[in-house]
Order: structure tokens, then C-alpha cells, then sequence
């Protein structure tokens, strides 16, 4: 790795929360995942005219509630926040991977700083790939996303 990747790697680390130990990071983010879980079937009752199961289908759905959101300024209106949102967002992309059987959700230190520092991911069975499941910060600026499908192109890009 580049020295200039070492130094985004050690920033990234250094933003990550800090527990006590492993067990006290993998309840706070069993009980995140549990509390993102039920945000979501609050957004299902507020969009019934979309379904909302975690098939790869509903990862389309779920972004275009976030842009939904976005555009008609729903963050501002007492609900999540955009930045609630956005950890929905990778929480549910990371829960269709497990409710697919394509993965397990797994609760990793960090490999650059070691002092407590651990993060959500989802690992495939296979071992070939673990995908941070943590916060997708302005979603909307991400490149290459006109259709703004690009979470729905992502999951197939990585489970074929």
C-alpha cells in the first residue's frame, strides 16, 4: 500500500468508535442493525407502494426513498436525519447480502490502529470478499449513479 493509502487508512481507523472490548462492540452494533431494522419498517408504512423485504429488487426501493427524502427535504422533517439515513442505507445493503444467504454479518478490529476500534461488515461465506457496513456519507454525490441504482449494481456486481 502507498504511503498515501496508509494515511487515509489511519484516518478512516481513527473515526471508527472505540469500545471497551470485542463483546460491548458486537452488542452496540447488534443493537444498531436491530434499531436500523425497525426504522425500516417505518419507512415501509410511510411508502407502501413499495416493498421494502431485503431482496436484491428492494435495494433499488430503499434509494430511491433516499432520494426521495433528499429532494422534497424529508430530513428536515423530524424523522431520520440524512446522516440516520445513510447508515440505513449501508446496514440495509449488508442485510441483503445475509437475508440472501450470500454473507454473515461480522464485527471486525481495525487492522491499523489496535486499541479497541472495531467496525460492521459482512463477510461472504466463501472469504472472497467483507464489504464495511458502517455509513455511506452523501450517497448522492457518488460517481457513476444517474440512474441512482448504484447499490442495486453493486450487490449483483459482487454476488455473480
Amino acid at each position: 500500500m502507498s504511503l498515501n493509502g496508509r494515511k487515509i487508512a489511519i484516518k478512516v481507523a481513527l473515526n471508527r468508535r472505540k469500545f471497551d472490548d470485542r463483546a460491548s462492540a458486537e452488542l452496540y452494533y447488534e443493537n444498531l442493525k436491530e434499531a436500523i431494522f425497525k426504522e425500516v419498517k417505518k419507512i415501509q408504512v410511510l411508502y407502501p407502494e413499495y416493498v421494502l423485504d431485503y431482496s436484491p429488487d428492494s435495494l433499488k426501493v430503499i434509494e430511491k426513498i433516499y432520494f426521495d427524502y433528499l429532494s422534497n427535504g424529508k430530513f428536515d422533517s423530524g424523522g431520520l436525519t440524512k446522516d440516520e439515513f445513510e447508515v440505513l442505507l449501508a446496514i440495509y445493503y449488508g442485510q441483503v447480502y445475509v437475508a440472501n444467504g450470500k454473507a454473515n454479518w461480522v464485527v471486525l478490529d481495525d487492522l491499523w490502529i489496535k486499541d479497541n476500534r472495531y467496525y460492521l461488515a459482512i463477510r461472504s461465506f466463501n472469504g472472497f470478499y467483507t464489504i464495511e457496513c458502517a455509513k455511506w456519507s452523501n450517497h448522492e454525490n457518488r460517481p457513476n449513479n444517474k440512474r441512482k441504482q448504484l447499490i442495486y449494481r453493486e450487490y449483483m456486481k459482487y454476488t455473480k
